[in-house]
Order: structure tokens, then sequence, then C-alpha cells
């Protein structure tokens, strides 16, 4: 059994990539052979398949392949929840067969899933890409069935947040600080910022699950009978459970192609018609969620970053 890792990374020291990275980068053969004596398996290849900015995932060849994934900076608790529940609703996402938060056996959480087939949808055209992201806005309206009883993460001592508004303000505050917003923005924007987060309206009373990364990055599809459909939904994102426009205010980001967010939203209204109160906590979410992509975005290319702010900026005056 050969573990295949890259000599050097080439993007070993990639901007907003995890501090600790490299020295995790140095163990990780050691790790992998830990975890697969651990769960007695014996893959006849693994092959580090992603270096995400704060995780790694290897594929583990065989008969039948399996997907490891290390996650030395976020929890997996919560994914692994998120599939749980999402199966339930019927959608295609990664069935689990370990997880492990503990940190003793490695010092890093892990999970181990099914390895699902399939592709990024980045080198299909327009036409495909509308038809896949409708499919998948209208499995999200499936996935918003699923009642929560509570919101943000969950952990092993409950819920991380009381309400829905407090766990917006906390991924506000890690995802972009105010210094940078206002640098990219100025005092208007992040004043526009901090009446959402201080709106009641915007706030719910009864959570749903939600994945919270909706970008055309996190599913995979795959061409059966001439047709590519979804094959698979991936990595939910910072909290899985909350106001399900969260969702659709995320695929409706910038930097995601325009067929992609036509294709998402058309979707989602074709079987939920939007009430006005979900009309106007969607406006603010899409800026919220477009003002920290931007923010996010221009700490690493000031083009698309300044590009994705005027976008930001188009949806604030719709708020006023």
């Amino acid at each position: 059994m050969k573990i295949l890792l890259p000599k050097k990374d080439p993007n070993i020291v990639r901007s907003g990539r995890y501090r600790e990275y490299p020295r995790i980068y140095s163990k990780l053969d050691s790790y992998v052979t830990k975890i697969l004596q651990a769960h007695h398996l014996q893959p006849r290849k693994v092959t580090l398949w992603d270096r995400g900015i704060s995780s790694f995932v290897f594929v583990l060849g065989g008969k039948k392949k399996l997907a490891l994934k290390i996650s030395p900076r976020y929890s997996l608790f919560s994914e692994a929840k998120f599939y749980q529940k999402a199966r339930q609703a019927g959608i295609p996402v990664p069935k689990l067969f370990a997880v492990d938060t503990s940190k003793k056996l490695i010092p890093y959480e892990y999970h181990i899933t099914e390895w699902i087939v399939g592709k990024i949808p980045d080198e299909l055209n327009s036409k495909d890409l509308y038809r896949c992201a409708f499919e998948l806005g209208r499995m999200f309206v499936r996935l918003h069935q699923i009642k929560m009883d509570g919101f943000g993460l969950p952990t092993s001592k409950g819920w991380s947040h009381k309400s829905w508004l407090s766990a917006l303000k906390e991924f506000s505050q890690k995802e972009a600080s105010l210094k940078e917003m206002k640098k990219l923005f100025g005092h208007g924007m992040v004043s526009i910022l901090g009446r959402i987060l201080r709106d009641p309206k915007m706030d719910i009373h009864k959570p749903r699950l939600t994945h919270s990364d909706t970008g055309e990055d996190q599913f995979l599809v795959i061409k059966k009978n001439g047709k590519w459909m979804v094959e698979g939904v991936l990595d939910p994102g910072y909290f899985i459970s909350g106001d399900p426009l969260i969702d659709l205010a995320g695929a409706m980001i910038t930097w995601n192609k325009s067929a992609y967010r036509r294709g998402f939203y058309d979707g989602y209204i074709s079987t939920h018609s939007l009430k006005k109160e979900e009309q106007y906590r969607l406006l603010r979410l899409r800026f919220l969620s477009q003002a920290w992509g931007a923010t996010v975005v221009n700490r690493t290319n000031k083009k698309d970053g300044s590009g994705m702010a005027q976008d930001a900026l188009k949806l604030a005056k719709k708020i006023g």
C-alpha cells in the first residue's frame, strides 16, 4: 500500500490557508497509516486528492473506493450530523463509515465516507450548469424541510448559539473583520451590515437544516444517459442549522457563474414561492454573503475583490 503525497506541495503557503498547514503536511503519511490500521483498512493505494484551506482529503483505492478527510482546523462533528440528516431528505451525500472527533488517535478530527464518483461542474456549458443547478435548488427545498432544535453548530454539549442572529454575528466577525470591511467598502456599508445584524426581522425561531456553503464547487455531477445530473452534495459550511435562505443567498454570490446562480434560484422557487418576509430576509442575507465573500477574495485578489464589492454595493442600494 502506497501513500501518494507530492514531495513538495506548491501551494503549501497558500494565502488564507491554516497557519499550521506546513507542519501537518510533513506528518500526513504517519497520520493516515495510523487511521488505516485502527479501522483495519488495506487500500491498494492512498492518494491525496484535495488540499483545501484547512483540510486534507484522501482517496482510498480498492474494490470500493473510500474518502478519508482529516480536518486540523474545523470540527467534523457538524459535518457528520449534516450528512446523517440530509440523507433523510434523499439528498445525495456521502455515506459515513467512521467519525472520530476525540483527537486521541491523531491530534486532529477525521472521518471516512464512501467515495462519490463525479466531477465539480466547472467545465459544464451554461445550459448544462443551469439544469444541474435547477435540480440542486429543488433538492434544497427538500433539505430545508428538516426541522432542527438549535442554531449554528451542534456540539457534544448542545448547540453553539441560542438564536439565529447570534450565529450570524459570530460568523460575520470570524469571516471578515470590521477593519477589512471598512477599508474595502467604507463606513456606510459597514453601517448597513450592522443594522442587518441587529434587525429583529432577520431572526427566525424555527431553525431548519442548512448547508451554508452552497457554491458551485460544493457539489458533484455525473453524466447519465447523455445528461449531466447532480450526484453528490459535499462539505457543509460554518453552521448547519438556521435560516434556510442562507443557502439561497450563498448560491447567488457572484463568484458563482451566472448560469449556476439563476438555475439554483429558479429551481428553488419552482417548488417554494417566497413570502414577503422571506424576500426581505433573502435580500439582506445576499448582501451579507456577498460582502463577506468580497472581503475574503480581496485578501488574495484585489481586482476580483473589488468587482465583488461593487456587486455588494448594488444590493446595498436595494436595501436603502
